[in-house]
């Protein structure tokens, strides 16, 4: 596990007390399937069900000397269980293979992880809903291939940030759908010692769907779901991280991240105020992205089963998880005290009006002229302007070629931003009023 971007809450499901107790559930989620059928003695499964076993340090340490001699985690702890409860010895794991455990414990684990990181997706979302409305009529200058292209409202681009995570929260809630799957089919998944309807009553109790056709695993496509969800999210927020990581800059300067009262930016020069924990978010995505690589590579498998999957999954899982849940709440934590300076915005803007080429270009051409006369002509000019730093508006302005209402309305800057409200509903809802 990634210690330093690790999340109590994420943890407290992928540590092994919680894995273990997932496991007992699954395996008297059967033993309650039996009792529903009539199947074994009546009291020998309720007094299997009554059992409140508790997986602590102790019973961690007695299940590792277990799986020291047998080299098998699963055998391990029904070997605890066993000495635990030795009147159900015969009913526990009864027509199961180890996967029935392991890949029905693992749905409920991913289920429980993905709804922690959909929580503070959440509210990394209602973040970015407050400043795009908060910034719906605050005017900035967009860029295309990093250099100036029209007015905007920097609101409206923060609902793409928004527009962005809204669609990688519906991804993860569409892996969550397709996640939580289970098996209990046996060996090769043919139900030769159990039922099809004793796995679809356990799984049930579970809040689990049986797996359609099962090998000895759940399809590991399924799990891949998962990491592409997480790695669309985590690029969701680096999107987020790199546009912060822009504005920021000197030579910007149209927002700042939130500076600590005893924090320093570096070492040796007192005055920086460095991007850092954005640059943390665009770091942490490319580990999140690395693990969609193994995390394909897992899907196929020898015939009905290997376990080349699993070494890799003890690590990516939770590790995806960890660090996708930590970026949310620190993505949030930078929006809620991002410095925004709208003075910069309009300065950045105002700094050379060529920015308004195109209004212009569009209102001359309203008025019947030739395109490409009148395209070369304000090309010029604004080349002129570019070069020499002077103010491309007042060069127009002087000009006898423009007509005066055309440029008049060329350079009304409330065209750029009257529409940002239609992003911001589309985004995030209806606007009342």
């Amino acid at each position: 596990m990634i210690q330093r971007y690790a999340s109590k809450e994420i943890g407290s499901i992928w540590q092994d007390t919680n894995k273990f107790r997932v496991f007992w559930e699954v395996e008297k989620a059967v033993a309650n399937a039996f009792l529903q059928k009539g199947i074994f003695s009546k009291d020998i499964i309720e007094s299997n069900l009554s059992k409140d076993i508790v997986f602590d340090d102790k019973a961690l340490e007695r299940i590792a000397e277990h799986e020291s001699a047998l080299k098998h985690d699963v055998l391990a702890f029904i070997a605890y269980l066993q000495e635990t409860i030795p009147c159900a010895t015969f009913v526990l794991h009864t027509g199961m293979t180890s996967s029935d455990v392991v890949d029905s414990a693992m749905a409920i684990m991913i289920r429980d992880s993905i709804d922690a990181v959909l929580g503070e997706a959440e509210k990394l979302m209602q973040q970015i809903k407050t400043m795009a409305w908060i910034h719906m009529e605050t005017p900035c200058i967009g860029r295309s291939h990093g250099i100036h292209a029209e007015p905007m409202a920097f609101g409206q681009k923060v609902c793409t940030w928004g527009a962005s995570l809204k669609r990688s929260i519906e991804r993860l809630q569409t892996a969550r759908e397709n996640i939580c799957y289970g098996k209990i089919s046996g060996a090769v998944g043919t139900w030769a010692h159990l039922s099809p309807e004793i796995e679809e009553i356990s799984l049930g109790i579970l809040g689990l769907k049986p797996e359609p056709v099962s090998t000895q695993i759940v399809p590991r496509d399924r799990y891949t779901e998962v990491q592409v969800a997480l790695g669309f999210l985590a690029t969701s927020m680096e999107g987020i991280a790199q546009e912060i990581r822009h504005l920021s800059r000197t030579e910007v300067r149209e927002v700042c991240e939130g500076f600590g009262k005893k924090q320093k930016g570096s070492s040796a020069m007192p005055h920086k105020r460095n991007p850092m924990n954005s640059e943390n978010i665009c770091g942490l995505a490319r580990v999140v992205r690395g693990f969609m690589t193994p995390s394909f590579e897992n899907i196929s498998v020898w015939h009905e089963r290997d376990i080349s999957h699993s070494s890799v999954e003890r690590i990516i899982l939770p590790d995806a998880f960890h660090l996708v849940h930590t970026m949310c709440k620190r993505m949030a934590d930078i929006l809620a005290n991002l410095e925004v300076y709208p003075a910069n915005m309009m300065g950045n803007l105002k700094k050379n009006s060529v920015s308004f080429s195109g209004s212009l270009l569009g209102e001359c051409l309203k008025k019947g002229m030739s395109r490409e006369e009148v395209y070369l002509k304000i090309q010029g000019i604004s080349f002129e302007a570019i070069k020499k730093g002077d103010d491309f508006e007042a060069l127009v302005r002087n000009d006898d070629f423009f007509p005066k209402d055309a440029v008049d309305a060329a350079f009304d800057l409330s065209r750029h931003l009257k529409n940002a409200k239609v992003a911001y509903a589309r985004v995030f809802g209806l606007i009342a009023g």
